[in-house]
């Protein structure tokens, strides 16, 4: 029971799948809607529209003329075509590439076309040619396959020859056959594989009517495919092209045959552009090429649009072509950097409209009107961009080809109404070949020379990069050498672009090796160094028969001079090369120590001691890896001694004394062997412990020097803000000096060295730099500074505290209260009670100040008390006060340190105010005031 419902389950389903086979194969072969038929004007006379979910491409020729015998192509990849209208025959099987058609997910396309017939020899009833207008025609006669097959086509990707999986095609094509043959009976047709098949349109010709076709589909007898057969109405009997265009799915080659009823030839035509497409244009995105430039640094695209034709009512509003420097390669594109022309080189420019979008992007636009004109006439931009960002160009530079390689991008957008269609976006790279020419000079070089005696300035002349207003600059000697013969060298030299500093070049160089006589002059007329060399030369006189190869005879220059006889050291130096030492006392050099000494790599011992050596460290020191013995004593060297020094392999003893060295020498060095002398120099170390690789550092500030400066600054100015601390002419100026060893001897700060100065309260880094006048500092009232010199924090004879102050002369304190009290009688004096205390505040430096009191009589309600004030000071001398008249009492200075100054503390009954009754009086309570004035006097006395 169960097998038997299985069964029947399965013949019920059975029967539906067949029944919904039978429905689908009866839609399939229903003609209509394979077929629809315009007028000129593109309206529909009969069928429907084609409505498909897949991209629709139409295959159209986006070269230029000049290249297209090139573009269509053979299996080999050869031209097919050798000139346009001359007539090929072609085999069954034959195929060529129609080339540069368009693109598909940013890959080129081809369209593969194949032909078909039945015999496989050439003959002459089988030929295709290629027009003039880029089209191909194809004829065939008396053949029963190319009758239903005359050619085969399918879109390729053109670097792989892969099928374009995914989308329609649309392609245009003319047929021309007779219509009927009455003697014969018989009808002309163009045929078309319904496999794939989406749609046909037909299109009238405006001229001529035709009569309505009639459609069937059959089975092909020599192809064995279904077709889909159009027969001309038997009423149409003249010889006319009839204009299709197919639409088809590419999985599946789709194919057109044509058939005559009579003698006639009968032909296709296919990638006729003149053929419109019956609905708004799908365009292609724009195809993007960048140029290659070797003369100037300009980046040049061609970028084309291909167009296609249509009837007037399917034509967009406007086509727009946004051109986008997306990577901001330029500094700007602007709208004179491009010129517009159609496909047969004529300037459209004024045509279109450009409009700037904004620095890095422009917008090309074709009116409708311009579209209606150019219909299948592509057009091409020319892009001529002068501004590349140098600053973003080494993103895009290929050193080893020495190019830039740009990119740009472009896309375009339909507008139709409100509609808005926006291709896919394109980019091609412009590549800008930099170039740096010169013309190499040759040099003429001394015997003992090497790579660093050629003068770099004079190698080349007419240097110069295709960068617009570039300097290129020779940079160096690729190869270092020494020339130790006499004859003709060559070397490399390395030049750069300063604007892109990536381009470099590099030329070779002749060289002429001589070796020439010395002569007085060469030796800067340095007497004692021309004794010198003709010592080790025996029987060799300068200027006469002694040449630069025996200054390397040489083995030890040694001078000791005096202070009054000045020296220096010619540059002809560096050909004393087997020189081991160089000793020079008690001389006065004119000049600082040239750098060709370095050449000397022999030199183990190199001093020279009193004199007067002038300049900074001698840097080409650091080149001298064999020196193991330095003495640049009591000389007027300064600035920092630099690390390098202490790198120095072989060095063992280095005395820098007596010189004016500034700055930190390092808490550690590698170098175990060396001992160091520092004397008599304002170098630091950070701590407060000498190392143990110096052996001697008085008077430096590892020992002996202590920084100072002044102790408290006093700023009359109380709305003061800033001050400038090392400018002497204003009131924040800090005085930094040095305190030496013996006897506190202030001696000045030498220049060079680094000041740091804190908020001593906060730690708050207020100036970090070299001694400037103009610097400033904040200021307020009360604030420490802390200078910390050379940044050695870590020792405290580099630091010093430095306070401030406003100078202020005031009335610190003055009693709430004066009261006496006195029995009745004559001349009876007391001193007077102070109910609070009478003080002074003057932190002035050097000043002097006197107090004086103005006291009222005192008087009851009906009297007034007769008597007088007295002062009695510390010296037992009284003065009288008269009542409403100002009396000096006490006269001071200041006091810097305290500050303030008591006074009513040093009254005592004998000493201070007092008061005298005089006359007769009346008891009661007397009252009266007491004005007090300080005043800043010349004197205390």
């Amino acid at each position: 029971m169960k097998t038997k419902s299985q069964l029947m389950l399965f013949l019920i389903v059975s029967f539906f799948l067949l029944c919904l086979l039978n429905n689908q194969r009866t839609e399939a072969v229903e003609t209509s809607d394979y077929y629809t038929e315009l007028d000129y004007t593109g309206a529909i006379k009969s069928g429907t529209h084609l409505e498909s979910s897949r991209p629709t491409i139409r295959p159209e020729y986006q070269g230029t003329w000049g290249t297209l015998l090139n573009d269509i192509t053979d299996s080999t990849g050869k031209a097919y075509f050798s000139k346009f209208n001359v007539v090929r025959n072609y085999k069954a099987g034959e195929y060529f590439y129609y080339n540069k058609v368009g693109s598909y997910n940013q890959r080129d396309l081809s369209l593969k076309v194949i032909f078909n017939r039945t015999e496989s020899k050439p003959n002459y009833n089988f030929r295709t040619k290629l027009l003039s207008n880029g089209a191909i025609y194809i004829e065939s006669m008396f053949d029963p396959l190319s009758k239903e097959i005359s050619l085969e086509y399918q879109l390729v990707y053109s670097d792989t020859k892969e099928v374009v999986h995914g989308v329609d095609v649309e392609l245009p094509q003319a047929v021309q056959t007779n219509a009927y043959n009455s003697g014969l009976d018989t009808y002309g047709y163009a045929n078309f594989r319904t496999e794939g098949l989406s749609k046909v349109y037909f299109q009238q010709n405006k001229d001529i009517v035709s009569p309505t076709h009639e459609l069937k589909t059959e089975k092909g007898t020599a192809s064995g495919r279904e077709l889909l057969k159009v027969i001309q109405d038997k009423r149409y009997t003249s010889l006319l092209a009839q204009n299709y265009v197919v639409y088809s799915n590419n999985e599946v080659p789709m194919s057109t045959g044509v058939n005559t009823p009579n003698a006639y030839a009968p032909y296709i035509v296919i990638f006729d552009a003149a053929i419109e497409t019956p609905s708004t244009p799908n365009y292609f995105e724009p195809k993007i090429v960048g140029k290659k430039n070797a003369e100037s640094l300009r980046a040049s695209y061609t970028i084309s649009q291909a167009l296609t034709a249509t009837y007037d009512i399917f034509y967009p509003d406007s086509l727009s072509v946004i051109i986008e420097d997306a990577e901001k390669a330029f500094t700007k594109i602007t709208p004179d950097d491009a010129k517009i022309y159609n496909k047969d080189n004529k300037e459209i420019t004024k045509e279109t409209t450009i409009k700037q979008l904004d620095d890095h992007k422009l917008e090309i636009t074709i009116s409708n009107t311009l579209l209606k004109q150019l219909k299948s006439n592509a057009f091409q931009i020319e892009l001529a961009i002068d501004s590349i960002d140098l600053k973003k160009a080494d993103e895009f530079y290929d050193a080893e080809t020495k190019q830039l390689n740009v990119p740009l991008s472009a896309y375009n957008v339909r507008k139709k109404a409100n509609e808005k269609v926006q291709s896919a976006v394109v980019t091609g790279d412009a590549n800008s070949q930099l170039v740096i020419s010169g013309t190499p000079l040759p040099q003429v070089l001394n015997i003992n020379s090497t790579t660093d005696d050629i003068d770099l300035d004079k190698v080349l002349a007419d240097l110069k990069s295709n960068i617009p207003e570039d300097k290129v600059t020779v940079e160096a000697i690729t190869d270092e050498r020494l020339f130790d013969e006499v004859k003709k060298e060559s070397v490399k030299v390395e030049v750069k672009s300063e604007l892109f500093p990536q381009l470099t070049q590099t030329f070779p160089i002749q060289l002429n090796i001589e070796d020439t006589l010395v002569t007085t002059a060469s030796l800067d007329n340095q007497r004692w160094l021309i004794d010198i060399a003709e010592l080790y030369n025996y029987n060799k006189k300068v200027d006469r028969n002694l040449y630069i190869s025996d200054l390397a005879n040489v083995l030890d220059i040694a001078y000791v001079g005096n202070p009054n006889e000045q020296i220096s050291i010619p540059k002809l130096i560096k050909y004393f090369i087997n020189v081991d030492r160089i000793r020079i006392l008690n001389s006065k050099f004119n000049t600082s120590l040239p750098s060709e000494i370095a050449r000397l790599k022999k030199v183990t011992w190199m001093e020279f001691t009193n004199s007067s050596v002038t300049g900074e460290f001698p840097t080409f020191i650091k080149d001298m890896d064999g020196l193991s013995t330095l003495m640049l004593v009591n000389n007027k060297l300064t600035g920092k001694v630099p690390l390098w020094l202490f790198d120095l392999p072989n060095l063992k003893d280095v005395s820098i004394k007596g010189n004016e060295f500034v700055g930190q020498i390092p808490l550690s060095i590698k170098n175990e062997k060396l001992e160091l002398n520092i004397s008599n120099n304002q170098l630091t170390y950070n701590s407060d412990e000498i190392p143990a690789y110096v052996k001697n550092s008085d008077n430096t500030f590892l020992k002996g020097l202590q920084l100072s400066g002044s102790e408290i600054l006093s700023i009359a100015d109380k709305t003061k803000q800033i001050i400038k601390p090392f400018d002497t002419k204003d009131a924040g100026y800090f005085n930094l000096h040095v305190i030496g060893q013996e006897s506190d001897k202030i001696n000045a700060l030498y220049d060079g060295h680094h000041y740091t100065i804190l908020n001593e309260e906060t730690n708050e880094v207020l100036y970090d730099g070299p001694k400037s006048a103009n610097k400033t500092i904040p200021y307020k009232k009360g604030i420490i500074y802390k200078v910390i010199l050379d940044e050695a924090i870590a020792n405290p004879r580099n630091q010093t505290i430095i306070k401030t102050k406003i100078p202020e002369l005031k009335l610190e304190k003055i009693p709430e209260l004066l009261s006496f009290d006195i029995s009745l009688g004559t001349h009876l004096k007391k001193p007077v009670k102070l109910i609070g205390e009478m003080s002074i505040f003057d932190n002035r430096d050097g000043g002097n100040w006197q107090l004086n009191i103005t006291p009222s009589s005192l008087e009851s309600e009906t009297k007034t008390l007769k008597g007088e004030y007295s002062y009695i000071n510390q010296k037992g001398i009284e003065t009288a006060i008269i009542a409403g008249q100002k009396a000096p009492i006490e006269k001071g200075k200041s006091d810097t340190e305290d500050e303030i100054i008591p006074i009513s503390d040093m009254w005592t009954d004998k000493y201070g105010l007092q008061f005298t009754i005089n006359g007769s009086n009346y008891l009661g309570s007397y009252k009266g005031s007491v004005t007090w004035t300080l005043e800043n006097v010349p004197s205390s006395n």
